[in-house]
C-alpha cells in the first residue's frame, strides 16, 4: 500500500482475500521490486545430499541440513558447489551460508516460471522466517531461522505499478491496476487504445468511417480500403468499423412507401401464408419491379420477415 494510505483502505483490502490469498499475504517478502511468497519445498534428495552426510560435512544441525539439501536442491548445485560451501562454513559457520543459499534461491525464482495451476485456496501458513524486509528492498540478511531454509519461493508480482508510454505525446506514465477505465494520458488526455497506437494516419482513416454520412461515400471508402496497404490487425479493425456504420446508416434510411407496404403484410399474414409470403417477396425482388425498392430497403424487408418468422416459430 503506497505511504500514507488510510488504515480503513488496508484492512479492507486485506479483508477481500481468500484464505490462502492471505496466508500469501502475510508471509511476502520483497526482492528487489518483486513481492515474493514462500512455499514448502518438497523435493527427492540424492544421496550425496543426505542429510547425515551434510551433517557431517558442515556440522551442523538435523534441520540446518535438511535445509541445506533443499536449498543445494533448489539451485540445481552440483558437488564442487557444496564442496566450496562447505569450506565457507567452515570458515564463517553455517548461518551465513544459509542466508547467502536463501537470497540466491529467492533471485532464481524472480526467472522462473511458475506453472498456472498453482492452488493459492491451498496454501498453508509457514514460518516467521520470511517477515523481515531489508531497507534497501532485498531479502533481510538476518539469521535464518530453521523453517526459513525449507522454503521455496513463487513471485506473485511487482510492488510498483505498471508504467505505460503515451501513444500521443510519448510521455510516460503509472497505469492504475484498480482503475477498471482504460488509462488515459494525464498530458494530453490520449487514451492507452490500441486504435491510438496504430498512427495518426490510421485513426484519421477509422474516424473518416465513422463520420461518413451517406452510404453511397461509405460504399466510395469501401473501396479505397481494398487498396490500402493495412496489417491483418488494421484491415480487420477497419472493417469492423465499416459494418458498423454501413448498418447505422441502413437503420436510418426512410422506407418508401412500396417497402413499408412489404412490411405490412409480413406484420399481418397468418403463420400458413407466410412460406408463400416469402415466395412471392423473392420473385418480386428479382423481377422486372424490383428497381422501385432500394436494396437497402429489400434489406430491411428481409429482416422484418425473418423477425416475424422466428416469432411465430417461438
Amino acid at each position: 500500500m503506497p505511504d500514507g494510505e488510510p488504515v480503513q483502505g488496508l484492512m479492507e483490502h486485506i479483508s477481500g482475500l481468500s484464505g490462502g490469498e492471505r496466508r500469501w499475504f502475510e508471509q511476502g517478502v520483497l526482492a528487489g521490486d518483486t513481492v515474493m511468497v514462500p512455499h514448502e519445498a518438497l523435493s527427492d534428495t540424492p544421496a550425496w545430499l543426505g542429510v547425515p552426510r551434510l551433517r557431517r560435512r558442515f556440522r551442523c544441525t538435523a534441520r540446518e541440513a535438511a535445509g541445506l539439501a533443499e536449498l543445494f536442491l533448489a539451485l540445481d548445485a552440483s558437488p564442487a558447489v557444496v564442496a566450496w560451501y562447505e569450506g565457507e562454513a567452515r570458515r564463517l559457520g553455517v548461518g551465513p551460508v544459509l542466508e547467502e543459499l536463501v537470497h540466491l534461491v529467492v533471485q532464481l525464482a524472480l526467472v522462473e516460471q511458475v506453472a498456472e495451476s498453482d492452488a493459492l485456496e491451498d496454501a498453508e501458513r509457514l514460518g516467521d522466517g520470511a517477515e523481515a524486509v531489508s531497507e534497501d528492498g532485498h531479502v533481510a540478511q538476518v539469521p535464518v531461522q530453521s523453517d526459513s531454509a525449507l522454503m521455496a519461493w513463487h513471485a506473485v508480482g511487482s510492488v510498483h505499478p505498471e508504467t505505460v508510454e503515451c501513444p500521443g505525446c510519448l510521455a510516460v506514465y503509472d497505469a492504475d491496476d484498480e482503475c477498471l477505465e482504460i488509462p488515459t494520458c494525464p498530458a494530453c488526455a490520449t487514451p492507452n487504445t490500441w486504435e491510438a497506437r496504430q498512427g495518426g494516419r490510421f485513426r484519421a482513416l477509422v474516424a473518416e468511417i465513422d463520420g461518413c454520412a451517406l452510404l453511397v461515400e461509405l460504399a466510395a471508402l469501401g473501396k479505397r480500403l481494398y487498396a490500402l496497404a493495412l496489417s491483418h490487425d488494421q484491415a480487420g479493425v477497419a472493417w469492423s468499423h465499416y459494418r458498423l456504420r454501413k448498418a447505422a446508416l441502413e437503420a436510418a434510411v426512410a422506407l418508401g412507401a412500396p417497402a413499408r407496404a412489404l412490411i405490412v403484410e409480413v406484420e399481418q399474414a397468418p403463420a400458413r401464408a407466410l412460406p408463400r409470403l416469402g415466395a412471392r417477396f423473392y420473385r418480386l425482388q428479382h423481377g422486372r419491379a424490383a428497381a422501385a425498392i432500394s436494396a437497402v430497403e429489400w434489406r430491411r424487408i428481409w429482416q422484418a420477415y425473418r423477425a416475424r418468422k422466428a416469432a411465430l416459430a417461438a
